[in-house]
C-alpha cells in the first residue's frame, strides 16, 4: 500500500510541473505481426474513452470476448502489457490488455531465412518429413495463442501449406517468425550499420559494413513481433540495416506558400540557406518526412529563385497574432530570422533594454515568440518572463504577478482518518468532509501560527504582510494585511478543538490559505497546495480626468491546471470603511502566450473617478488570502 501511496504522491506533484500528455505512451498504426491488425478478446475487458485519464477506474464500459478491430497498438504485445484502440458499436474506444487474455491470428506468410525441418504433426520427437531451404511459406494454422512464449528463443509451431506433402508443421524460435515486403523508396541515412542478415532482435546477424552520410535504395523491409530490417543496395551488394533512415519520395506538387520561407541547399541539420522564397507557388519535386499539417515536411522545390528545400516551420508563421508590446529585457537576448531555434541571426543580441513588438506566435512545443523590428531587420526573439516584462503602450499601469514557488502537504485518507505520509494524524473524515489540523497546514504551506489571544483568536501568517484570525466555534474569519483588518469572512464549519487540536475544514482551508486541492483517482492521495507569487507595482497616476473610469491592469504568469478554481484575482476598491470590502474581481482573460509550463493571463479591474480625491486599494487575492495589496490616491479633475 506504501508503494502505490509513494507512487501516487509523485504523480501528483510530477503533474503539477509537466504540461498536460507528456507522458502518453507512443502507439502506432496496424502492420502485420508488429502491431496486429485484428485480435480476439478471450475475456470480459474494460474499455475507455480515455486511456490516458480514465484507467484503471473509470471504465466506460466492458466488451465480452470477441474479435475486435485494431487502429492503433503499441509494440511488446507478445509478453508484456499492451493497450489499443479499438473499433467498437459506440465508436473508437481504448482496453489494456494482460498478456494471456486474447488471441492474435498467426501471419499469412513467413519467410524462412535458413533451412528449415517440416514434420507431420506439432511434435517435435518426430523425424521430419523433409527441410526447406530459405523461402517463403504459407502458413494455414497455429494452435491456441501460437505466440505465448517465455521470449523470442522459444520455439513455435505454425502450420504450412506445401505442393507436395499437403499441411506440414515448422517448429521455429518465435523471433524468426517474420516476413519479407519488398518496397521501392529512396532514403538518406546519416549513419547506419549493414548486417548480412536482418538484424532484429533474436535474431544472428554479422556486422559488414557502415553507411554514412548518403543516399540508399530501400529494397525491403523484413517484419516480427520484435522489431524491423530493411534491405538496401550498397557496393558489396543486398545487405540489411536496422535505420529506417529518412524517405525521400519522388512527387510532383504544387505548394501555395503563403509566407516567406528560408531556402536551403538540402534537408539535412548542416544544411546551407541558399537565401528566402518570397510568397508565391513553387513546384515540389521531393519531399521528406510527413505531417498531416504539411509544416513539419521538407520540400525539394523549384522556385522563382531557384531550386532547393524548404520546411514551413523554417519561415514567418502562418498565423502569428499582431500584439503591440512593450518588453523590457533584463538581459541580453538572441535574435532570430524566424521563430525556430536553428534559425539564429548572425548578429550581436539585443542588449538589456525596452523593445517594441507588433506580434507573437505560439510554436508546436507551446513556447510563445515575440516579433520586433531591430537594428538587424524583422526579427524574432523569445523571453525569460520571470525577468522580462511586458506592458501595452496603452497609458494603463500594469503589474506584474509570477508565480514563484509552492508549499505543499500531501495527505492519505484510510478510513475516517487522515495522515501525512509519515502516517502521522493531520485530519479526520466526517460525512464525506474533510477536517485538517490547522497546525498541520500551517507547518506544511509555511504560516506561523501565534498562540491563541485573550480571547479565543489564533492568527495565522506567511511569510508576507497576509494574516488571518479563526476561533474555536466561530463561524466567521478575520482577514488582515499589515495588522490592520480587512474582511470578516463566513466560514462553511467554525473551527472545532479536539484534544487540543484545532480543525479546520477543507474548504475553509483553502479560502484562507489560498489553496489549491488536487486527488489522485488511483488511490486515497490528497495534495493541498498554496502558491507564492512576486508582485511588481507600477507607479499610479496622480491626477485623471473626473467621469472616466479608472482601469488598472496586471499581467499574471501562472501554472494553472485543468479543474483548478484558485487563482490570482485583482481588485480595486475605494477606501470608505475600515475594510476594504465591495470589491469585485477582476476580469481574468487568458492571452494565449505560453512560456514553459506557465500561461500569461491579464487581470483588469476598473472603478470610476468623481471630482476630487479619489482613495483607492488595489488587491491581487486568491480566495482570501491577500498576495499583494496597496493604496493610493487620485485627484480627478
Amino acid at each position: 500500500m506504501k508503494k502505490t501511496i509513494a507512487a501516487a504522491l509523485c504523480f501528483l506533484q510530477l503533474l503539477w510541473w509537466l504540461p498536460p500528455g507528456q507522458a502518453e505512451a507512443i502507439t502506432q498504426k496496424p502492420e502485420p505481426l508488429r502491431i496486429p491488425p485484428h485480435i480476439q478478446l478471450l475475456e470480459d475487458t474494460p474499455f475507455y474513452d480515455n486511456v490516458e485519464t480514465d484507467y484503471p477506474n473509470h471504465p466506460a464500459g466492458i466488451i465480452s470476448p470477441q474479435d475486435v478491430e485494431v487502429l492503433e497498438g503499441q509494440n511488446g504485445w507478445v509478453n508484456e502489457r499492451n493497450r489499443w484502440k479499438i473499433r467498437t458499436w459506440l465508436g473508437d474506444k481504448w482496453i489494456v490488455t494482460e498478456p494471456g487474455t486474447f488471441d492474435v491470428p498467426p501471419p499469412e506468410q513467413v519467410t524462412l531465412l535458413q533451412e528449415t525441418p517440416i514434420y507431420g504433426s506439432p511434435n517435435a520427437k518426430e523425424e521430419p518429413n523433409a527441410v526447406l531451404s530459405p523461402q517463403e511459406v504459407q502458413i494455414v494454422g497455429a494452435g491456441k495463442q501460437w505466440f505465448q512464449v517465455k521470449d523470442g528463443t522459444e520455439p513455435v509451431w505454425l502450420k504450412i501449406s506445401t505442393s507436395w506433402l499437403g499441411d506440414q508443421w515448422i517448429h521455429v524460435p518465435l523471433g524468426s517468425v517474420g516476413y519479407l515486403r519488398k518496397t521501392d523508396r529512396r532514403t538518406y541515412l546519416m549513419y547506419a550499420e549493414v548486417y548480412d542478415s536482418p538484424p532484429v532482435r533474436y535474431l544472428q546477424a554479422a556486422q559488414v559494413g557502415k553507411l554514412e552520410n548518403r543516399y540508399a535504395h530501400v529494397t525491403g523491409e523484413y517484419v516480427t513481433p520484435f522489431g524491423k530490417a530493411y534491405r538496401v543496395e550498397t557496393d558489396i551488394g543486398e545487405k540489411w540495416i536496422s535505420e529506417p533512415g529518412m524517405d525521400i519520395e519522388a512527387i510532383h506538387e504544387y505548394l501555395t506558400l503563403p509566407s516567406e520561407v528560408a531556402l536551403f541547399d538540402s534537408f539535412l541539420d548542416n544544411a546551407a540557406q541558399l537565401g528566402t522564397v518570397v510568397p508565391q507557388t513553387v513546384t515540389a519535386v521531393e519531399k521528406v518526412g510527413s505531417d498531416p499539417n504539411g509544416i513539419g515536411v521538407w520540400y525539394h522545390v523549384l522556385t522563382s529563385q531557384g531550386d532547393g528545400w524548404i520546411n514551413r516551420s523554417l519561415g514567418e508563421p502562418e498565423h502569428s497574432v499582431p500584439a503591440v508590446l512593450d518588453i523590457r529585457l533584463h538581459t541580453q537576448t538572441s535574435l532570430y530570422q524566424y521563430p525556430n531555434a536553428r534559425m539564429l541571426k548572425a548578429y550581436e543580441p539585443l542588449a538589456a533594454q525596452t523593445v517594441r513588438t507588433d506580434a507573437y506566435w505560439n510554436d508546436p512545443d507551446g513556447s510563445t515568440w515575440f516579433r520586433t523590428q531591430s537594428y538587424a531587420g524583422r526579427a524574432w526573439f523569445r523571453i525569460d518572463p520571470q525577468f522580462d516584462r511586458l506592458t501595452v503602450p496603452d497609458g494603463k499601469p500594469r503589474l506584474q504577478v509570477s508565480f514563484q514557488t509552492l508549499s505543499a502537504l500531501p495527505y492519505v485518507q484510510s478510513g475516517e482518518t487522515l495522515t501525512d505520509y509519515g502516517s502521522k494524524p493531520i485530519g479526520f473524515v466526517r460525512s464525506g468532509v474533510h477536517y485538517l489540523s490547522v497546525s498541520s497546514v500551517a507547518d506544511a504551506l509555511r504560516y506561523k501560527l501565534i498562540s491563541p489571544d485573550p480571547d479565543g483568536w489564533v492568527t495565522l501568517s506567511p511569510e508576507t504582510r497576509y494574516a488571518f484570525k479563526i476561533k474555536e466555534g466561530a463561524d466567521t474569519a478575520v482577514t488582515l494585511w499589515n495588522g490592520r483588518q480587512q474582511r470578516t469572512v463566513k466560514l462553511q464549519s467554525a473551527p472545532e478543538l479536539e484534544n487540543g487540536v484545532l480543525y479546520l475544514r477543507s474548504e475553509d482551508v483553502r479560502t484562507l490559505f489560498g489553496a489549491v486541492w488536487t486527488k489522485d483517482d488511483a488511490a486515497p492521495v490528497f495534495f493541498l497546495a498554496a502558491k507564492a507569487y512576486t508582485v511588481e507595482a507600477p507607479d499610479w497616476p496622480a491626477q485623471a480626468a473626473a467621469g472616466s473610469p479608472l482601469e488598472i491592469k496586471a499581467y499574471a504568469l501562472d501554472q494553472v491546471r485543468k479543474g483548478e478554481t484558485l487563482y490570482p484575482q485583482l481588485s480595486l476598491s475605494r477606501r470608505t470603511s475600515a475594510e476594504a470590502a465591495g470589491a469585485l474581481p477582476s476580469n481574468r482573460e487568458d492571452t494565449g502566450m505560453r512560456f514553459a509550463v506557465a500561461s500569461l493571463y491579464e487581470l483588469s479591474a476598473a472603478e470610476p473617478l468623481i471630482q476630487g480625491d479619489n482613495e483607492f486599494t488595489a488587491a491581487v487575492k486568491i480566495g482570501e488570502r491577500i498576495v499583494w495589496q496597496q493604496e493610493f490616491e487620485v485627484t480627478a479633475k
